[in-house]
């Protein structure tokens, strides 16, 4: 099947570390899903082999490739979803950082990233998940500052992350002047970080809600100029969404090959199960699942580097597609180990939760199908009432989606 991404002799060298080193720590990974905490060592493992730093646009001061991205992040998922979480938050954090900062802002905190400090995109509101146009939070401008309040929920990596970039409603004199972006640096007052959210997948890299009391910001931690917030927002997850792709890829992968390990052993009716017809008619359509999954997000990885038209809408397609592919797949695998697969804590119900929060997280899947839908059809004429979903920038710029909005009806949906 399909298993090599291409990528250069660096990433496949790094991909062969990432390889050796996790399969040692498999044990670990079920403690880590009880504990919801990642043990210390592999924490400093990923810094020290520049797994936490990979988005950082290379010497030439090029962006980071997200096909390599995608590489390393299908790795990771298929040891652990929450590590690769771990990852993917961080890349998504750095990459909005580094596409909307001037010269020096750019320099501040690619130097603190290096440092080991962690980047949070805090996006998500209990009222603005999907629905990313309805952000309750507000940036005030104070004449020589600005003033953040507001609540951002289900934040990855809020609790021990050193910036944090909040997006809010940019409020000037008065009047509300569209979406800005700002870095809060941890420790600032008024910024809590508030308990962590106990959820059911992706555990041991926690996510918790952020609260913000008249925050003072400086204006050189402003991102890009004031009302640009939410095109950087939507340029950052048309990078991201990819990865969450790859990240299931690399689930429904671990997946597959837990069933095909389980089948060639297990005895039933006399023979293995491999030998029966209905059970290879199961992990057929599982590996083509998973294989399907692996090429889309190739194709919109590199639609995403080269800066295609359409990249928005495949980007998309890549999210839905490969995370609905891996909730299948592992759904099929529990299936197929009958009782061995009903144990809680263990590989195949790990990775079945872990595939449920991908399809929810970066914008649920049915954001995802409504912006490829727009995208094929074209805006409606007859759509009086109209409502903005998160990805939907226009693409007109690149040749694609004119306006950016889909009917009222079909928006709402929380991520």
């Amino acid at each position: 099947m399909i298993d090599e991404w291409d990528v250069d002799e660096l990433t496949a060298a790094r991909l062969d570390e990432i390889r050796r080193h996790l399969a040692t720590w498999r044990a670990a990974f079920d403690r880590s899903d009880q504990t919801d905490e990642l043990p210390a060592e592999l924490q400093d493992w990923m810094w020290t082999s520049g797994m936490l730093t990979l988005a950082l646009p290379g010497r030439d001061g090029r962006p980071a490739s997200t096909r390599m991205l995608c590489a390393v992040m299908e790795e990771m998922a298929r040891h652990s979803g929450g590590l690769a979480l771990l990852c993917l938050a961080q890349a998504t954090g750095v990459t909005a950082l580094m596409m909307a900062a001037d010269d020096e802002q750019r320099a501040r905190y690619r130097a603190s990233v290096r440092d080991r400090h962690l980047v949070a995109f805090a996006l998500s509101e209990t009222r603005a998940g999907s629905d990313a146009r309805s952000l309750e939070t507000r940036i005030v401008d104070r004449g020589d500052h600005l003033e953040v309040s507001g609540a951002k929920w289900l934040i990855t990596n809020a609790d021990r992350a050193e910036h944090l970039i909040v997006f809010g409603r940019h409020i000037h004199r008065g009047d509300d002047h569209g979406v800005s972006a700002v870095v809060l640096d941890r420790g600032t007052p008024g910024l809590q970080v508030a308990s962590n959210n106990d959820l059911f997948g992706m555990r041991g890299v926690p996510t918790a809600s952020v609260i913000m009391k008249q925050v003072c910001v400086p204006w050189r931690n402003l991102l890009g100029r004031a009302g640009d917030g939410f095109a950087l927002a939507m340029r950052t997850l048309d990078r991201s969404r990819p990865l969450v792709g790859a990240q299931a890829v690399g689930l429904g992968q671990a997946a597959l090959d837990l069933s095909v390990q389980h089948c060639r052993k297990r005895q039933a009716f006399g023979r293995a199960l491999a030998g029966i017809d209905g059970v290879r008619l199961m992990v057929a359509d599982m590996a083509v699942a998973v294989d399907a999954s692996r090429l889309l997000v190739r194709h919109a990885a590199d639609a995403v580097d080269a800066d295609r038209p359409g990249a928005t809408s495949r980007s998309a397609a890549a999210k839905f597609f490969a995370t609905d592919a891996a909730m299948r797949v592992a759904v099929d695998a529990i299936q197929l180990l009958g009782g061995y697969g009903c144990f809680r804590g263990r590989a195949p119900e790990r990775i079945m939760r872990d595939a449920k929060v991908a399809q929810i997280y970066e914008g649920a899947n049915q954001i995802q199908r409504l912006v490829v839908g727009r995208h094929v059809l074209g805006p409606t004429a007859s759509a009086t009432a109209t409502h903005v979903v998160a990805g939907d920038l226009p693409e007109s710029p690149r040749g694609g989606m004119p306006d950016g909005l889909v009917p009222a009806d079909d928006a709402g949906l929380e991520a």
